[in-house]
């Protein structure tokens, strides 16, 4: 009878043998005519993790065979580099990078074409909103960078073989649990800093008689309200300062 457990076992240790063949964590250097090496996004299209160079265009990404790396930023050309063989037992890489020059076909300057009169020059100037990195156009604008939590849960939670042994020994210490937990508190928080910084410290309390000091656990005790989610989700400005306003009648009366 002890034969099959015996078996799960090997079988168990050779697939985690093979996923740690199949992935690895790299580290890798910039090497560039500019000195403007920080901040180059790398990213790995396969899996979804990205990370930043440092101020001496380092970075740390983890890989396995096949994968695509896209570095990019806006003072230097996309690279694109794939993990095949030819890396294969390499964890140190450098990898140079081209400087990207706008070429403009051609620019008429207006630079004043005012009347003088004050009302009249307001009404033809567009008005836009500040510029964003995707307004601007800027190679992976989008692309969104995970968290150091939600990164190590990502490695927490995947695997390769018939039987990936990291995901079921974290379920089975309770690591994925408390991960799981700390993402969904982390994202908490920055959903809540998004409401402060949308309604300001004035309007908490001015409208809704909430003190500075008292903001934050306010917006705790809102978000304990099973309508909290699904009123933010609706995008409902005025519906969504209803809710707080009534809330904030039943939190200053405690």
């Amino acid at each position: 009878m002890r034969y099959p457990l015996l078996l799960v076992l090997i079988l168990s240790t050779s697939t985690y043998a093979q996923s740690l063949q199949q992935s690895r964590w790299i580290n890798g250097k910039i090497r560039a005519v500019s000195e403007d090496i920080e901040s180059i996004t790398v990213q790995n299209l396969r899996s979804g993790l990205a990370t930043v160079t440092d101020s001496r265009g380092n970075f740390r990404i983890q890989v396995a065979l096949g994968d695509t790396l896209v570095l990019s930023a806006v003072q230097f050309k996309t690279k694109r580099v794939v993990y095949d063989e030819s890396f294969s037992g390499v964890t140190n890489i450098e990898i140079p990078m081209e400087t990207f020059v706008n070429e403009l076909k051609g620019v008429t300057l207006q630079p004043y074409d005012l009347s003088g009169r004050l009302s009249t020059d307001l009404d033809s100037l567009a008005t836009e909103g500040p510029p964003t990195a995707s307004s601007l156009g800027l190679p992976n604008a989008n692309i969104y960078i995970p968290t150091k939590n939600e990164r190590m849960l990502y490695e927490a939670t995947t695997g390769g073989g018939l039987i990936p042994l990291n995901p079921l020994l974290n379920a089975l210490t309770g690591r994925t649990k408390e991960l799981k937990n700390q993402v969904r508190l982390e994202r908490k928080n920055r959903t809540l800093d998004l409401i402060i910084k949308r309604y300001e410290q004035l309007l908490f309390e001015d409208q809704l008689g909430i003190k500075k000091e008292d903001i934050r656990r306010f917006l705790y005790f809102c978000e304990a309200d099973s309508l909290f989610t699904s009123t933010l989700e609706k995008k409902d400005e005025i519906l969504f300062y209803e809710f707080l306003k009534s809330k904030s009648l039943q939190f200053n009366s405690l």
